[in-house]
């Protein structure tokens, strides 16, 4: 059902992104993600952020390629909605190349 899938919006590039990111950005339009699955499902479902290296933690199946692909390394997702909404509006999500030490949020 659609109720356990997130759908992606928008992606933004630097006018000197690889082709890789292109790429990326191009599969993940094209992807839906699991609910607690990968940074952005794990982010939505818990309603906290998610900032992380751990492959394990930041790949979702569907993408696993095109993550490896454009070599991410630090992920860091972040729920968006109001305190009195049961669940996310949405979840912000940024990706880079550099390993970045990860967070307990």
């Amino acid at each position: 059902s659609h109720d356990d899938k997130l759908f992606h919006v928008k992606s933004v590039l630097a006018p000197e992104a690889s082709q890789a990111l292109v790429e990326f950005a191009r599969i993940s339009s094209q992807t839906t993600i699991r609910l607690r699955c990968g940074a952005i499902g794990k982010a939505f479902n818990s309603r906290k952020p998610v900032w992380s290296t751990n492959k394990s933690q930041i790949i979702e199946g569907t993408r696993a390629q095109a993550f490896q692909q454009a070599e991410i390394r630090t992920v860091l997702a972040i729920p968006v909605g109001s305190a009195k909404d049961l669940e996310p509006s949405c979840v912000f999500c940024c990706y880079s190349h550099v390993q970045a030490r990860s967070v307990d949020c």
